[in-house]
């Protein structure tokens, strides 16, 4: 083991090999389990395609306002008669440039024999144990979501000093926003980033236009949260109140851990029996990184881009309890969620291989805790994700036929792909009008 770590350490290319092998093997999953069936809230769309009115691009849809998704979704579907196959495959290569600034982001102040360990994390994080977030095209607006924030924190973290830095970051932040409701909570977890800036830390120019900046950065987010809530509904009728984790604590706190804790170990079709080991996982996480940071385990200053996005993960999960804590526990595990509680270990475990904590007496253990928990959750990643795979594809086969019978299909066969059957079969007809979908 010592003589391929030596090898790893040696060779850096190596580890760019190893990460390009699991990109290449989401783009065979894709490729293999990816069905051209609409599903679930993507019925919803159809409405955008018959009219795609600015209105229709800027109503919410539950708790988000997806502008950017239903853009790249229109122009997708005009060009393609909307070939969902086509979406899955832009899931992946979403997906893929998120992998590469985030293996930028943590290989940054990592020294040349700990860079395989970056390798590692990237591996972890390519498993297609969030199937559904490749498999389902709706999916695209995790995926841009994702891909803007972390864009945002690559363009502060790793471009010189600028203005131009600054207005790229805002971009990419806008495009968060108004790609999933968590991208509000994105502009105060880049405060930070903004004030202390990059590794130009003691740069004079950058002193002087400090405060600029920073007054800069706070009409952009002023600006953006007045647009994102002008007209928004808060009050859904199947999500919890505002203030459901002052009223219900102990369920809200629990889904939160749960949630964090889900992307380690695969579902195992058991949850109420295993459920709670997702619970104490999570709890383990966020209490390492409190410590860490208490006890200078990560070197927050040379750490600071991976700090916010942890900050943007743990405010990203929390906005998801409130959600949907209402629900069974078991729905924190929904594999969709894990797209960014994945990011949790891996961000942390980044911070200890470009600080000081890998040197130290308990930073070197957790270190090789972690490490040896990703290496598990690649192989469990990987067998869960194919297994769902299979299952979906089954489904969506199935699906498909439903969609050719639509007009003889039963109720209980129309709610596979949709709650509303009577809705379902009009939506489908409306398809086959504007030849879409199955009916191209």
């Amino acid at each position: 083991m010592k003589e391929f770590i030596n090898f790893l350490s040696k060779h850096g290319y190596f580890s760019l090999y190893i990460i390009s092998f699991f990109m290449i093997a989401q783009l065979i999953f894709v490729i293999r389990y990816s069905v051209d069936v609409p599903f679930l809230d993507q019925f919803e769309q159809v409405d955008l395609l018959k009219n795609p009115t600015w209105q229709n691009i800027f109503n919410q849809h539950n708790e988000h306002i997806y502008i950017f998704p239903k853009i790249f979704f229109l122009i997708l579907a005009k060009i393609t008669h909307w070939n969902i196959r086509v979406e899955t495959f832009f899931n992946w290569l979403f997906l893929q440039c998120s992998a590469f600034l985030l293996w930028g982001i943590l290989k940054k102040n990592v020294q040349k024999e700990n860079a395989w360990m970056a390798a590692i994390l990237m591996c972890f994080f390519l498993t297609p144990q969030y199937f559904d977030n490749l498999l389902c095209g709706f999916q695209n607006c995790f995926q841009i979501n994702l891909l803007a924030a972390i864009s945002a924190v690559y363009i502060l973290s790793m471009i010189k000093e600028s203005w131009l830095r600054l207005h790229l970051a805002v971009i990419a932040g806008i495009i968060t926003t108004f790609s999933g409701a968590n991208g509000v909570f994105l502009w105060v977890s880049l405060f930070p980033l903004v004030f202390i800036g990059n590794s130009s830390i003691g740069h004079m120019v950058y002193r002087r236009s400090r405060v600029l900046r920073i007054i800069y950065w706070i009409i952009v987010t002023v600006i953006v949260m007045k647009i994102y809530f002008w007209r928004y509904n808060a009050q859904m009728p199947y999500f919890p109140p505002l203030a459901y984790p002052g009223v219900y604590p102990k369920q809200f706190i629990l889904y939160f851990f749960t949630c964090l804790g889900a992307s380690f170990f695969p579902n195992t079709g058991c949850f109420d029996k295993f459920v709670y080991v997702h619970t104490v996982f999570g709890a383990i996480l966020c209490l390492i990184f409190i410590l860490g940071l208490i006890f200078g385990l990560f070197n927050v200053r040379k750490n600071i881009a991976k700090v916010c996005l942890i900050i943007f993960i743990l405010l990203t999960v929390a906005a998801i309890s409130l959600g949907r804590g209402n629900l069974n526990l078991a729905n924190a595990l929904s594999t969709r969620y894990r797209l960014y509680s994945i990011l949790l270990p891996i961000l942390m475990s980044g911070m200890l291989i470009s600080g000081p904590g890998i040197k130290t007496r308990f930073g070197k253990p957790l270190l090789i805790l972690l490490i040896a928990g990703m290496l598990i959750g690649i192989f469990t990643g990987w067998r869960e994700g194919i297994r769902e795979g299979r299952d979906w594809y089954a489904r969506q086969q199935f699906n498909r036929k439903i969609m050719y019978s639509y007009q003889t299909a039963t109720n209980s066969e129309l709610e596979r792909l949709h709650c509303c059957p009577d809705q379902t079969r009009e939506t489908i007809s409306v398809l086959k009008e504007l030849k879409y979908s199955v009916f191209r």
